[in-house]
């Protein structure tokens, strides 16, 4: 059976991770993938994926990665799947992707049940979601020079390495993750954060160590793209699911929860890693992190919590 999996460049760029996972099924497969250039005009994209077909299918299923690219691929091959691996935030459901769906043009897979319920209360019905956990290829996480890096970035044997988890990758609010080891270093322990410098946030973070004379704190490393190539390097996995809104550099210690994106692909690569796992509270984590079973999880906008369960971690490690 034929199958083509389309993947747009810019989403390929938010979420390294997808673009693995979809990478890994073409091995294993067989299968043929199309990077979709993406347009401002849906009918131009359109027509992009409809002439690759011609000339390359037909294909039998069609797998779309992402809702963006899943209305763009309905009525392209006998079977549509749209393949959801990120949570999904009021607003960014088009009522015309409800409606395709509903009207049986496709179906949806999600990795986890936050992402289905999130499909659910937009308005899709339930009959064409299905939640379909990713089989990952750990092997990635063995090809990485952990002692390299830690040299390069010149950590010392007393330091923790925290990096900041978020999904997609680089929508980690890199603010955030800094006031959250900054509290817990200002207790006298060596850690030390280490971002992609696409990362959201990160001249905020840079303004707020610089003004505390500490900009050694943050470590900047382009290396830090993907999850599998940065977490065997760290000690402790920070996993964000809430998303900040500062107002120049004044953070607050506690902030309401917001809607967040914790819990997809990103989070599934820090539970295969060997790393201390910290993570915050909310549906998707809570499919996948049991607090004191398999890491530790912080209630939902505490900044407070999230720094004292960092200073457990460094404390049973160093002990």
């Amino acid at each position: 059976m034929a199958e083509l999996h389309v993947l747009q460049h810019d989403a390929a760029l938010r979420d390294p991770a997808m673009a693995a996972l979809v990478d890994d099924l073409i091995v294993t497969s067989g299968d043929q993938v199309y990077p979709l250039r993406p347009s401002l005009n849906r009918i131009v994209t359109w027509c992009r994926l409809k002439h690759h077909i011609s000339r390359n299918g037909p294909f039998d299923t069609v797998h779309a990665w992402g809702l963006d690219t899943g209305v763009t691929a309905t009525g392209t091959a006998p079977r549509v799947i749209i393949h959801a691996t990120s949570r999904v935030l009021p607003g960014k459901t088009t009522r015309r992707i409800v409606r395709r769906v509903n009207e049986g043009c496709a179906t949806l897979h999600t990795i986890n049940q936050a992402i289905a319920d999130d499909l659910i209360a937009c308005g899709i019905d339930t009959r064409y979601i299905t939640v379909e956990p990713p089989s990952l290829n750990t092997e990635r996480l063995a090809q990485i020079d952990r002692s390299e890096l830690r040299q390069r970035w010149q950590i010392d044997n007393d330091t923790m390495l925290v990096t900041a988890i978020g999904d997609p990758w680089l929508n980690v609010d890199v603010m955030l993750a800094t006031w959250i080891v900054g509290l817990a270093a200002t207790t006298g322990r060596k850690l030390r954060l280490v971002a992609h410098p696409k990362m959201r946030n990160i001249h905020r973070a840079q303004r707020l160590l610089n003004s505390m004379n500490r900009p050694e704190q943050l470590i900047l490393d382009p290396s830090a793209a993907a999850p599998w190539h940065i977490l065997p390097t760290c000690d402790i996995a920070l996993v964000l699911d809430h998303r900040a809104n500062y107002g120049g550099c004044d953070v607050r210690l506690d902030m309401p929860p917001q809607p967040g994106l914790a819990g997809g692909l990103s989070t599934r690569w820090t539970l295969a890693a060997d790393c201390a796992v910290v993570a915050e509270q909310s549906a998707a984590v809570d499919e996948l992190i049991t607090h004191e079973a398999n890491g530790l999880v912080f209630p939902a906008g505490s900044t407070r919590d999230a720094a004292q369960m960092l200073c457990e971690v460094y404390d049973g490690r160093q002990s």
